[in-house]
Order: C-alpha cells, then sequence, then structure tokens
C-alpha cells in the first residue's frame, strides 16, 4: 500500500463538510481524488445521504480502486494528475499525499469548472511556498479561498501521523459556461383575462402581443430543439445500439441539475459505446453468458473511464490475453449447463476417490429447449436457452479450433425439422432429436471431441487425479 495513504478520520470529514448545507450536498456532483478506500465518499453516502451516483472516485492502487468499485463507485482514471475527462463537478473533496499536495489541489483547480474544493495539505506547503507551484498555489488561495489550520490531527488516526494539516477551502466561478441559458429580451408580463382587461383596448394590444411574442418564441426554441436532437443522432450513430436511441438516454437523465444531467448522460452514453466497440471488435465470439454478465458488471462501475484510444486498446488486450481463461472457465460452464437437468447426463469415473465427480454423457438430455409447437411446422430453439445455446457451440468451436462465426449454428438445424419427426439428425458437433414436448436430445458425433471436453472440465473443476 502506498506509505502515503492516510484515510481521513471522521472528525476532520466533518469539519471539511462545515458550512456546507446538507440538503444541496444531496444535489451535488462529488468527486474524491486518489481516494484510498473511499473515506470521505463513504462519510458522504452514509452519514450525509448522499447517492453514491453522485460520486465519482480516482485511484491508481488497483486493489483499492476494485475496493471502490465493490461499494458501487464510479472509478474515472488512475492518476488524478492525468486526468482530462469531461465530467462536471460542484464539490471536489480531497485529502491528497501531503509531499505533492499543492500538484493535487492546482491540478482540482483545474479540473473544477465552477463549484468548491476542499483540500487537506501538510501545513508546510502553505507556511514555506519556496518553489513557484506553491507561491502560485498561494495566490490562488488569496483570490479565491482560505486556509484552516487544523494542527496533528491524524496523529489518533488508524494511520498515524504528526504532519500538521491545514484545511484549504476554494470556489471557483465558471468564466465561459458550458450551460449558458442566459436569453435575451424580457420576461413576458402576465394578464388574466377579465371584463375590465377587455374593455381596456391598450392593455388588450399589450396582452396580445405578448401572448403572440411568447409562441412565435416557442416555435423558434422548438425549431432549436429538433436540431440538436438530430445532431446528437447523426454524431452518435455507430457508437449505440439503434434500440437504445441516443436521445431516450439523454431524456432519461435530464434533471434540473445540469451538471447532474450531464454526467449521467455520459455514464449511458459510455457504457453503450463500450457494448458497441467490443461487438465491432468481433470479441463475442468467446465471450460466454457468464462473462458477458461480468462485462455488464464491469461497464456498471467502469462505464464512467475515459472511452480514449489507451482504454479502448487496453480492453481489448486484456480480453485477448484472458481468452484461454475465458474459454476454459466456459467449458467449465457448459459441462454444468449439461449435467443441471438430468442425472443420466452423468457417468461415474471408476477409481476417482468419490461419486461426487462425474464426466458428461456421450448423449445428453435437455428439458424445455424447444418452443411451444402448437402454431408452428417446424422446431425452433427457446428464446429462453439461447445464451446456452451460444455458449455450446463457443466452447465446442474452442475445442475444435473452429471459428464461431462461421460455425453453422444447431438452431438452424433444428429449425428445418418438422414438428412430429423424431428421428436423428446432424448439426456441426452433435446427432440431435427432438421431441413435441419440448426435449432435445444431444450426441456427441467426435469421441475425441467429447472426451476432451470432459478433460477439460474436470481439469477446471480440479477432479483430475494427480
Amino acid at each position: 500500500m502506498n506509505a502515503e495513504y492516510y484515510p481521513t478520520p471522521r472528525p476532520v470529514i466533518a469539519k471539511m463538510l462545515n458550512g456546507i448545507d446538507a440538503r444541496s450536498l444531496k444535489a451535488k456532483q462529488i468527486l474524491e481524488p486518489q481516494a484510498g478506500e473511499g473515506a470521505l465518499l463513504d462519510y458522504l453516502t452514509g452519514i450525509c445521504g448522499v447517492s453514491s451516483r453522485n460520486v465519482y472516485a480516482i485511484e491508481e492502487d488497483a486493489d483499492l480502486a476494485y475496493t471502490l468499485q465493490g461499494k458501487d463507485y464510479k472509478v474515472i482514471h488512475n492518476d488524478f494528475l492525468t486526468y482530462s475527462g469531461d465530467y462536471l463537478f460542484d464539490l471536489i473533496l480531497m485529502n491528497p499525499p501531503f509531499s505533492n499536495g499543492d500538484e493535487h489541489l492546482l491540478k482540482a483547480w483545474e479540473v473544477m469548472q465552477e463549484g468548491d474544493i476542499v483540500c487537506l495539505l501538510n501545513a508546510e506547503t502553505i507556511r514555506n511556498p519556496y518553489t513557484s507551484r506553491r507561491k502560485y498555489l498561494a495566490k490562488v488561495i488569496d483570490d479565491f479561498g482560505s486556509v484552516e489550520y487544523l494542527g496533528d490531527c491524524f496523529s489518533q488516526a488508524t494511520r498515524r501521523t504528526d504532519v500538521d494539516v491545514a484545511l484549504v477551502r476554494l470556489h471557483k466561478a465558471e468564466k465561459d459556461p458550458r450551460f449558458d441559458f442566459s436569453f435575451s429580451g424580457n420576461a413576458e408580463r402576465k394578464f388574466d383575462f377579465s371584463e375590465e382587461l377587455i374593455s381596456d383596448q391598450l392593455a388588450m394590444n399589450d396582452l396580445t402581443g405578448a401572448l403572440l411574442r411568447q409562441y412565435e418564441m416557442t416555435k423558434s426554441a422548438y425549431v432549436g430543439y429538433i436540431k440538436a436532437r438530430k445532431e446528437l443522432e447523426f454524431y452518435s450513430q455507430g457508437l449505440i445500439y439503434s434500440h437504445n436511441s441516443v436521445t431516450k438516454l439523454a431524456d432519461e437523465n435530464y434533471s434540473p441539475n445540469l451538471s447532474a444531467s450531464y454526467n449521467g448522460f455520459l455514464n449511458s452514453f459510455k457504457s453503450e459505446a463500450w457494448s458497441m466497440i467490443l461487438g465491432k471488435l468481433n470479441v463475442g465470439k468467446f465471450l460466454t453468458n457468464s462473462v458477458m454478465k461480468d462485462f455488464e458488471k464491469y461497464k456498471k462501475s467502469q462505464g464512467a473511464m475515459d472511452l480514449t484510444r489507451e482504454n479502448i486498446l487496453s480492453m481489448v488486450q486484456i480480453l485477448i490475453m484472458n481468452r484461454g481463461s475465458i474459454m476454459e472457465k466456459a467449458v467449465v460452464d457448459v459441462f454444468d449447463i449439461f449435467t443441471k437437468y438430468h442425472k443420466e447426463n452423468r457417468c461415474h469415473v471408476e477409481g476417482w476417490k468419490t461419486n461426487d465427480y462425474w464426466k458428461v454423457n456421450k448423449k445428453i438430455i435437455l428439458p424445455y429447449y424447444l418452443d411451444d409447437i402448437r402454431w408452428s411446422t417446424y422446431y425452433s430453439t427457446s428464446h429462453r436457452c439461447y445464451q446456452e445455446f451460444a455458449d455450446i457451440e463457443k466452447v465446442m468451436c474452442y475445442l475444435t479450433g473452429r471459428d464461431y462465426a462461421q460455425t453453422p449454428s444447431i438452431k438452424d438445424f433444428i429449425s428445418k425439422v418438422r414438428i412430429g419427426d423424431s428421428g436423428e439428425h446432424e448439426s456441426t458437433f452433435f446427432y440431435f432429436r427432438c421431441y413435441k414436448k419440448g426435449t432435445l436430445h444431444l450426441r456427441f458425433k467426435d469421441e475425441k471431441l467429447w472426451e476432451e471436453f470432459n478433460r477439460q472440465a474436470c481439469k477446471g473443476k480440479m477432479w483430475l487425479p494427480d
């Protein structure tokens, strides 16, 4: 663990938040840079009632970042000093390393567009401004903030240090607002129709003129609204699936808090974009259903990571480098699919120490794998089992070295069998029979594939003898 990692004690956190209204705190978008285990964020979400949707973290230690993700905090980068993301924050709470806290605080000043920064520093950073960076920080504090000296407030903490600590508060007003909603024109006067008003020709002219101006401005604003939606749809093409339209994401994330709206949209849009990128890179041919579920969890926690060339390449490299272990796990998953329905799908192996170990039989019975046949001429596979079919075929392709994308699916073979035909038919890897009750029987065509599948699965379950 980082030698300069000192989790912030709760009494110090309370002092950091002193003066911030509790109600306004719940509405803020909050960042904790170099968050460690998230002591500040834990206090915000636990004591102050801030939603985890509104908090963000940056952490370079991989184990600590994993801990933060487990708490449902969005980790948006690994090194605060190199962060260059798009998120908007109303509040940055920070307890940076004491050795270069000035650099971290100035980075926070750069990142913040409009809002407040509350930062703990080694008091010497303020008292002894011997470097150009410290001198610049002193000027920023003089112009935009204040300092409070807390003494050795970490001397009784979980990880102790006798360093004298200074608490710095800064407020930054945005010079060039990203969301500038200042409108030209005067606010329209409000009138109620009444007999007195109707009889006053001048007042009536005034009222109708105001109403017509408002009507025309509304029409003009709607034209701008349509144009903006069209631009949104145009530029997002290829980064989002059509059934999840970008305008739908925009509408779902809209709220009166514009920073929250923008950050929420970024989170949703990035998650969709990651899915599309993986689809375009064709890594789905070895991502089984269980791995995809893990990836969905990853997207939820890591969807806030910057969508950069470096991160895209890193993601692909991780998947490619781990392809072997991913498919080894997939073999075990398919083994469990084959053996969870019928004991007849299992065969015990003489010589194994326990009867809890088994192999998959050459013949496998899979109930409810075929759809309702009442209104059909040909059999079809159950939508409920769609992912299981895909996983079975991905594993067989992996074991035989075939390209999954170029291998005919068993679903296609089944769809050519007429209802009532219970004869044995042939697919790429199996002989199969279909039954009206929805049961599917599979039989391995290749005995070597059957043996290799069992060997790999039992190895994955650590059932093989020494």
